[in-house]
């Protein structure tokens, strides 16, 4: 039987479509399998938060070690914190004499001048009395003290002339009996300076040095009780030194409630007035109070150029307190 003709598509064409189908429904199985299994893989992965940085935080502050306190510049309870004022005795002993002054003259002969002492000498009853005696401390810079001293010593006694004697302008003939009274008043006005170790701290040794000004006067009254002259009058007279003064001074300090301290200043010209000082203490303290005792001497001369000149040693023994103001 003949072939009929096909309309639209040829045999081959339709038996091409026949044969495609099976492929292409395996193909459409295996993109749906694959949708499937790759939908199911991202399905179980959940989408991640996004990392959250955390706040910054304050930088904790450091703790630095207090600094060590310095040791302090002087201690509450040294001896050369505050300033005293001090009373004392001090029992005196030692002499003095009245010597004629070096006075120009002339000689005759030739017509030329010279300098020489003419007279004889007197002298006087030796120092025995308890003398008062004190000084007052200010501040005078950071460890440094401006002090004030005063004493006075007296002697008195009895005299006979060997020889005739014209003292003061008053003629005293030989073998007379005389009443002799003076008196050495003393006034020092002085700036301690604390020269090492400054500060002190708690060092155990101090040096210091003094710079001051001294006034000394010397009075004295030459009697004579026996004399039957009604118009007699007693000869007086006093002589002065103004001088500056130099010197220096230490402490030895082993504890708070004990030290030793010395001092030591003076001045001279030659022939001319000269003065000197030393003196040396053991000191107890207890709070505000202290308590001293100790040995002072005192050396003076006024100036030879006059018409009679005192030159004496004074010294003794001498105790005394001090407050402390702070």
């Amino acid at each position: 039987m003949p072939l009929e003709p096909c309309h639209g598509a040829s045999l081959s064409s339709k038996l091409r479509n026949k044969l495609d189908l099976p492929r292409a429904a395996s193909l459409c199985l295996v993109c749906y399998l694959y949708l499937g299994f790759t939908a199911a893989l991202f399905g179980q992965q959940q989408p991640q938060p996004p990392a959250q940085i955390p706040p910054p935080t304050e930088p904790t502050p450091q703790q630095t070690p207090a600094p060590t306190a310095a040791p302090p510049e002087i201690s509450p309870d040294d001896p050369d914190n505050g300033e005293p004022v001090t009373a004392y005795f001090w029992k005196t002993s030692g002499s003095t004499v009245l010597h004629p002054g070096v006075q120009t003259y002339t000689n005759t002969a030739t017509g030329i001048n010279y300098e020489a002492a003419v007279g004889p000498t007197l002298p006087l009853p030796n120092f025995s009395s308890i003398s008062p005696a004190g000084m007052v401390s200010m501040p005078a810079g950071k460890f440094n003290h401006l002090e004030l001293s005063y004493f006075q010593a007296d002697g008195s006694g009895g005299y006979i002339t060997p020889v005739a004697l014209d003292i003061f302008g008053v003629a005293y003939g030989p073998n007379t009996l005389m009443s002799n009274t003076y008196r050495v008043r003393n006034a020092n006005l002085t700036w301690n300076y604390l020269t090492w170790p400054s500060p002190p701290e708690d060092s155990k040794f101090r040096f210091r040095t003094l710079y001051g000004f001294n006034y000394t006067r010397v009075d004295a009254v030459l009697d004579s009780p026996l004399n039957t002259n009604p118009n007699f009058t007693p000869g007086t007279g006093n002589k002065q030194i103004f001088y500056p003064d130099f010197g220096v001074a230490g402490e030895y300090i082993p504890s708070k409630h004990l030290f030793i301290e010395g001092r030591a200043w003076g001045f001279a010209l030659p022939q001319h007035a000269d003065i000197g000082d030393l003196e040396a203490n053991v000191v107890g303290r207890l709070g505000h109070i202290e308590i001293f005792a100790g040995y002072k001497m005192f050396h003076f001369k006024t100036s030879k150029r006059s018409d009679q000149y005192f030159l004496g040693t004074i010294k003794g023994p001498m105790a005394g307190v001090r407050w402390v103001f702070r």
